[in-house]
């Protein structure tokens, strides 16, 4: 039985503090394209969507991972390596023209600010967010005697919210850097986090044992609900952007959307063979993209909870996310690659 099976991937690496701010503004890579395919990636070309999804291709591979994440107002994709660096890519012309030494081991996840200003990405050093115009580190929160193992932002943008290995939610001012409160979550590790659209209450995801799916008061971290339905780690939580539908993943094949703010009667998808870790949604909302160890990310038809197409993955699927227009699908894996798919499209594209 694969429970860690995340954390055990990725946390072949010691535990140490975090060192910010070397390698910053050094050259990154450069994207490579298969050679069966067309000779271009389409960028801001045709959204992704039910009746195309037939026609995704491996666009290009991203020289990281596995660690994926896309500005919310388009312009940017970070990836986190396994080496503790974040490349920023700039979606004008695919070059990596911005990276930053973040961490002395791996990343694991990377994520954006509501605002598109700050980037935390995250592993077994701790977590650290990053001010994307400048490269300046603003917050730096060390592992410690655990790990971070999850973070989401507040709505407005001005707190954020770790978990950790201990189970542990703790809440950042991020104007001046402090720890606001804490309150102990889980049984066993938090394994995931997310804030709903309208700002008012964090879910938190549990592991090792306590596979409950907790909500909070997001002002007073007070819990105020409990959700049932995983029997084991609970490894990502994501809301449409509509915010009508809360998805979770988890071990043993799980995939459940919950209609909210009920969610009395969890709908369950079918369709991986693997433990599903992390999930993305369109930016309409209409698919849900999941990453698997079976070696596929599935998309699915959220409303009819199906799998309209599996991708196939060189390594374990970790990871899904949508551009901002939605016509670029992000696929990072465990083989240290991070595949870019899209619907070709005969204008506005990048040559090799």
């Amino acid at each position: 039985m694969r429970i860690w099976c995340r954390v055990l991937v990725l946390c072949l690496v010691s535990f140490t503090g975090i060192c910010s701010g070397s390698d910053t503004g050094s050259e990154g890579g450069a994207l490579s394209f298969p050679d069966q395919l067309p000779d271009a990636l389409p960028h801001q070309g045709v959204a992704i969507a039910r009746e195309n999804v037939d026609q995704l291709v491996q666009a290009a591979v991203v020289p990281s991972g596995p660690a994926a994440a896309f500005s919310p107002h388009g312009g940017l994709l970070a990836t986190g390596s396994h080496d503790g660096a974040v490349d920023l890519w700039d979606l004008g012309d695919w070059q990596a023209s911005r990276r930053v030494t973040v961490s002395g081991g791996a990343i694991w996840r990377v994520a954006f600010s509501p605002d598109g200003m700050l980037l935390a990405s995250w592993g077994a050093d701790g977590l650290e967010l990053t001010e994307v115009a400048t490269l300046r580190s603003t917050l730096s929160v060390a592992a410690g005697s655990s790990w971070v193992s999850a973070v989401a932002f507040s709505a407005d943008g001005h707190v954020a919210f770790t978990g950790d290995g201990e189970g542990n939610i703790d809440s950042w001012d991020l104007e001046t850097g402090s720890s606001v409160a804490s309150v102990a979550a889980h049984a066993g590790p938090v394994m995931s986090l997310a804030v709903s659209p309208d700002g008012r209450l964090l879910y938190s995801g549990g592991g090792g044992g306590d596979s409950r799916i907790l909500v909070w008061d997001i002002r007073t971290l007070e819990q105020i609900g409990s959700l049932a339905g995983h029997e084991v780690d609970v490894h990502d939580l994501a809301f449409s952007p509509t915010g009508g539908v809360l998805v979770s993943t988890g071990n043993l094949s799980v995939v459940r959307t919950w209609a909210v703010p009920d969610a009395e009667h969890p709908r369950t998808l079918e369709g991986h063979q693997g433990n599903v870790f992390d999930a993305g949604f369109s930016p309409d909302g209409s698919l849900l993209a999941t990453g698997s160890d079976d070696g596929t990310v599935a998309v699915w038809d959220v409303e009819r909870g199906v799998v309209l197409r599996e991708l196939e993955h060189q390594g374990e699927g970790f990871a899904a996310a949508f551009s901002a227009d939605g016509s670029v699908l992000a696929t990072p894996g465990s083989d240290g690659t991070i595949v870019l798919w899209a619907v070709p499209d005969s204008t506005s594209v990048v040559p090799r």
